[in-house]
């Protein structure tokens, strides 16, 4: 059974109250709205459980507090958002300031989610799962009354070769692609794919013949492959990001191998050899607490890692917390690991 200082549960207090909010914005007020009126029993029963634990929290706030078992299935999912909700604010404050102070005070304000997040009590529990909106409503109605629909125009592609899409649209298109597996309740992978020896290519057989003989052979190779399986977009010469929903991590694995398998029996005019690639895989499901960026920046990190074993082979992460430690090759050369 937990226990929180007087400073932790008034933390905690308007944690749960964040939660809430989102709650009755995301869930409770749009199946309302559809229904007119009717609240189904799983949305009462959590918007009690919900308001219960505020409470609780929220009654002497200068005396320390106990939470039984019962409640710390909510109380994991109500720090597991609050960690995503301070992550996205305090990302766009750091596009607006080259000021240390200020980003130091971010950093601050979230070491207490942190500190909490690192307790054996919440490393223990499985927290609850969030109803969808779909749960509910047919996802025609769903689109009708939710408070932000995903856009469903397209994406713009990259100036230079137009095969795939450009990188400023991965950010809104994986935004996007997560509402949409909210609703469905499934996962969405995301791997970074990085050409190895590239520059070395590059120097052998000068930049204008890879740009002109072997870049638009690949992307075209991995433009077809991702074709209705998802999106891929150009990062630079030799990165690509492909955009994989409803992928589980087995799928995901068996589809980045196959790919792996069909860049490298690529042959190119007047280049004498094969290309190897180097894939991270960042695997989110759909209540996990990583911002957009974040899960950008962990497909990139695992492909660092990639690239450090061995190259030549695809690497992720286990687990919930994407923790360098985490970090693991899930195929060598087309061999799996356990």
């Amino acid at each position: 059974m937990p226990s929180f200082d007087p400073q932790d549960r008034a933390r905690l207090y308007h944690y749960a109250s964040d939660l809430r909010i989102w709650f009755q914005e995301w869930l409770l007020e749009p199946v309302r709205k559809a229904t007119g009126g009717i609240i189904p029993a799983a949305l009462s029963t959590l918007h009690t459980d919900l308001n219960e634990l505020e409470n609780q929290f929220g009654g002497q706030l200068d005396q320390p507090i106990d939470i039984d078992d019962r409640g710390m299935p909510l109380l994991k999912r109500i720090l597991l958002y609050q960690r995503q909700h301070l992550a996205e604010k305090h990302e766009e404050i750091r596009l607006k300031t080259t000021s240390s102070e200020i980003r130091d005070a971010l950093e601050a304000q979230s070491e207490p989610v942190r500190r909490l997040m690192s307790e054996e009590w919440f490393q223990n529990t499985r927290p609850i799962r969030l109803p969808r909106l779909t749960d509910f409503l047919t996802p025609r109605d769903t689109y009708q009354v939710m408070p932000a629909a995903p856009d469903l125009r397209g994406s713009d592609y990259d100036d230079k070769f137009r095969i795939l899409l450009s990188p400023a649209s991965f950010l809104p298109a994986l935004r996007r692609c997560r509402i949409e597996s909210w609703l469905r309740d499934i996962d969405v992978a995301v791997a970074f794919t990085d050409i190895d020896d590239f520059k070395a290519l590059n120097t052998r057989y000068t930049e204008s013949a890879v740009d002109r003989d072997l870049l638009p052979k690949i992307m075209r190779t991995i433009e077809a492959r991702v074709y209705s399986h998802g999106w891929a977009y150009r990062f630079g010469g030799d990165e690509y990001l492909l955009l994989l929903p409803n992928m589980d991590l087995r799928v995901a694995g068996e589809f980045l191998q196959t790919l792996q398998e069909r860049l490298g029996s690529l042959e190119f005019q007047g280049i004498h050899e094969r290309i190897a690639v180097s894939i991270g895989l960042c695997l989110v499901t759909p209540d996990s607490f990583l911002t957009d960026r974040e899960v950008q920046e962990k497909a990139n990190r695992a492909m660092q890692h990639a690239k450090q074993v061995s190259k030549n082979c695809i690497a992720t992460f286990k687990g919930e917390f994407f923790g360098d430690e985490d970090l693991y090759v899930m195929n060598r050369q087309g061999h799996k690991e356990p």
